[in-house]
């Protein structure tokens, strides 16, 4: 690539976007670990390990089994999906002249190298096999849920239930992840047409996100 055809400004948004990101999900990783229940992941582990003590206490095995069930179904469909556009993505790439021809009409800030062009969309396509797979490692633990729920426990057995309540929220992280994975492509594939629309895309999904994980209120 030629780094003479990047210019500063292109340099200085695409940074920012960057710095927002990280610095966004740093601040919701230590505020989950210093007050989880100031966030929605916090209040929703709570909710899940509930979930859990109330379906093996009260032997709700049928209930447990469609949970978990269409948790499997959304994560196998998501994971289907990622792994298809990363591929469709993948021979795009492979096709010099779609990188060549590629448009850049909208874009006053951005480099039209197509080398640049490639990279985004590689990375379009690192986001998206690693969406593929946290919905397999989500699948996964659910699956491993389904099977721990039905070891006989008794009441008092306090520690079984923690034992299956932190499988199924390892299984929403995994999920969670995959998500997060799928929402960062709004903003890179909005990098394709330039630097700009980079930093709009990164600023509306940090308001998204922002009402997901703080605006847990919504949740009641």
């Amino acid at each position: 690539m030629m780094l003479s055809d990047i210019t500063w400004m292109e340099v200085a948004l695409v940074v920012l976007a960057y710095v927002l990101l990280i610095g966004y999900h740093a601040a919701l990783v230590s505020r989950v670990k210093k007050n989880p229940l100031k966030t929605s992941i916090g209040i929703n582990n709570q909710a899940r390990m509930e979930w859990a003590r109330n379906i093996m206490k009260n032997n709700r095995d049928i209930l447990a089994v469609q949970t978990l069930r269409n948790l499997t179904m959304a994560s196998s469909f998501l994971a289907s999906t990622a792994i298809l556009v990363a591929l469709g993505l993948m021979s795009y790439a492979l096709t010099s002249e779609s990188v060549q021809n590629f448009s850049h009409a909208l874009t006053r800030l951005g480099s039209h190298h197509p080398e640049l062009v490639l990279f985004k969309i590689i990375l379009l396509i690192c986001i998206f096999l690693m969406a593929f797979f946290c919905y397999t490692l989500a699948i996964r633990y659910y699956n491993h849920a389904a099977f721990i729920l039905n070891i006989p426990v008794s009441p008092e057995n306090e520690t079984q239930v923690q034992k299956v309540g932190a499988v199924v929220n390892r299984g929403a992280l995994q999920y969670t992840l995959g998500m997060r994975a799928s929402y960062l492509v709004i903003p890179f594939a909005m990098w394709l047409i330039g630097p700009e629309w980079l930093l709009a895309g990164t600023l509306f999904l940090l308001v998204v996100l922002y009402r997901i994980d703080y605006k847990h209120d919504l949740l009641g």
